[in-house]
């Protein structure tokens, strides 16, 4: 792997992290949102829609608990549900 490709890749990785940013503050706009180094964490470690998918599956859950999780709740709740999610047949597991 050269510069390039590593140049190119940490790209790739900051755009998905700022599109789950988004989409998450999008999904929850009155829930704090994690540090900005939790989306480039997940960027590197999962498919963007996986992702997207957890973030929305997040959202619904806090919404059924009327609001009652807090941020850290909600990124271990958001990583579970990614870490569990067949990126492949687009399905929990």
């Amino acid at each position: 792997m050269n510069g390039l490709d590593v140049e190119l890749r940490i790209e790739e990785r900051t755009e998905k992290a700022t599109i789950m940013q988004r989409y998450w503050q999008s999904a929850m706009p009155t829930a704090e949102s994690p540090m900005a180094d939790q989306f480039y964490f997940w960027s590197r470690q999962h498919e963007l829609d996986c992702m997207l998918f957890a973030i929305d599956k997040t959202a619904r859950k806090r919404l059924a608990l009327n609001g009652r999780m807090d941020v850290d709740h909600m990124v271990r709740y958001a990583s579970k549900v990614a870490n569990n999610f067949d990126c492949k047949k687009g399905e929990s597991r």
